[in-house]
Order: structure tokens, then sequence, then C-alpha cells
């Protein structure tokens, strides 16, 4: 997430940096194995399985899940639609999708593929796809224009569900993690591009400007304390809300950072993380 998007400005131009889906998909890679059992998943992943019930499912439907990860959201699409229907998830971490490949390789109507979710998007023909769903995603692509190419290539009435982290997310981390950069700004190697929406304003002008109906859309919260540095630093580590982050370090740095966060964190008592979202529910 957009950890460290506020004290990063002033260091901005004296770093470099690389293509948006590189900046990320080897943070992915390296927590693949742990994604699905850290300690917020199950925290986040309830909003994942409530907003697909708002959804309406057939037979025969094609639908694509983009920045699918592990599978969850493709898991139940596929049970959904039936061995009639197609369920396609995009990834652009190849690590994960093995682990998704693995959950659902008894499941004959879903197919994976490692791209970039905008790239997948633009080779799609118009007016083709169903449904299509991008949970806690968005923020890693370009969401102004992925919503365009959902608006195009979605079928009339086809629907689109978004669960999307706003730019607040996490903000007592942020807050943290700012004053070590600031205090020490050359343990970056460069800047993760900062993608989220600010707020949820914004993103219904997005919704608007690529010609997409909402049919329902809010903002949610949830929170999760660590009670000591240790754990914080350890979730920090192998979870994908902070992927970017991590490989942003410089190498030789990250332990110098990741200790003068259990310092913080430990000197405080521990931190409550307040993960700040859109939940969106649209058609075409």
């Amino acid at each position: 997430m957009a950890l460290i998007q506020k004290a990063l400005i002033a260091v901005n131009k004296i770093l470099n940096r690389r293509s948006e889906v590189d900046i990320y998909r080897s943070d992915f890679d390296s927590c693949a194995s742990t994604y699905d059992i850290v300690v917020t998943r199950k925290l986040l992943g309830k909003f994942t399985e409530s907003i697909l019930k708002e959804l309406e499912f057939g037979r025969r439907m094609y639908c694509i899940d983009l920045g699918c990860g592990t599978g969850h959201a493709t898991q139940i699409i596929s049970r959904q639609i039936g061995s009639d229907g197609l369920v396609v998830g995009y990834d652009v971490s190849e690590s994960m999708l093995e682990i998704a490949r693995d959950k659902l390789k008894d499941s004959p109507n879903a197919e994976f593929f490692n791209k970039d979710m905008l790239v997948a998007l633009r080779e799609q023909e118009a007016n083709s796809v169903d449904l299509i769903t991008a949970f806690w995603a968005l923020g890693y692509s370009q969401p102004h224009k992925v919503l365009r190419e959902i608006a195009r290539v979605l079928v009339p009435t086809g629907e689109i569900a978004i669960l999307v982290n706003t730019q607040e997310s996490l903000a007592e981390l942020q807050r943290l993690v700012s004053k070590v950069i600031i205090r020490h700004p050359f343990v970056l190697k460069y800047i993760p591009p900062v993608n989220f929406p600010s707020n949820i304003r914004s993103f219904r002008s997005m919704v608007d400007k690529a010609g997409l109906r909402i049919k329902s859309i809010c903002e949610e919260s949830c929170e999760q304390f660590f009670d000591s540095g240790e754990l914080l630093v350890s979730w920090m580590k192998t979870s994908g809300p902070c992927a970017g982050f991590r490989s942003a370090l410089k190498e030789n740095r990250r332990n110098f950072v990741f200790d003068k966060i259990k310092e913080m964190v430990d000197r405080n008592g521990g931190i409550k993380l307040t993960f700040r979202f859109l939940y969106f529910v649209g058609e075409k």
C-alpha cells in the first residue's frame, strides 16, 4: 500500500523509478507462500466474500478476476458459474498463480495467466465479458485506464465488482514509516507509484468518466492491532498490503529500517492499523 507516499515526495527526484509492474512483482512473489495465512487475510477476505454475494451469477458466464493472487475470489466465482462457464484469473506474480492453479486444479472452468491487468484487458474483444472483479489489486495498476478498459470489454449490463484501498489506508503505519524515511532518506532504492484513489469522490469521478453505472458504493474500514514491533515487522515482511515497500528499500538497509520500526512500535506499546477501502459494484 501507499505506506510512504507523503514522506517520499521530497526525495522522489533523486531516486530511480522502475516500471510499476516490476516494482510489485518481486514482493508479491516473495510473500506468495504466506499470503493466505497472515493474520489480516481473514479480516479482509470476508469483504471479498461479501461483495461476491451481491453479484448475479449464471451459467455460461465468461468472467475475469483481475489481480487474482492465490485465487480466493476466483475459486468462489468458479463454483458459482458451473462447468459451462469460464473464469480467467490474471496476476503479475507467477508465484501467486502457482498456488491459485493448485487450489483450483480440479476446476476445469478456471484458467490463470501471468499478465498485468491492463495488458490483459486490452487484449479482450469489446462487449465480450459478463463479469469483471478486482479485489485489493486495482491500486497496483492504473485505475482510470483499467476502468475505461473494463467499460469497453463488458457486455451491456455486465457487472463489475471492486475492493480498492484508499490512500489513507494504514495511515498509522504510513506516519510511523515516514518518520524513519525522513530521517534516513537514502535507505530507499526507489519509490513505489501511488495509484490508490484518494477518496470515494475521486473514485466516483473515475467510474463516471469510464462510462460505468454505480449500483452500490461505500467506504469501509477494519482494524488490526499488533501488540509488538516484532509481530508488526513479521507481518510487513510476509503480507500483501506491504508489497512495494519491502523491495523499495536498499537490500543492505532493510534490517536497519525494520529495526527502527520495531523500536518505535515497542516504545508505544503496540500499534493499531486501520484498513480503509472502497466497496464498489457497478455495471455497464
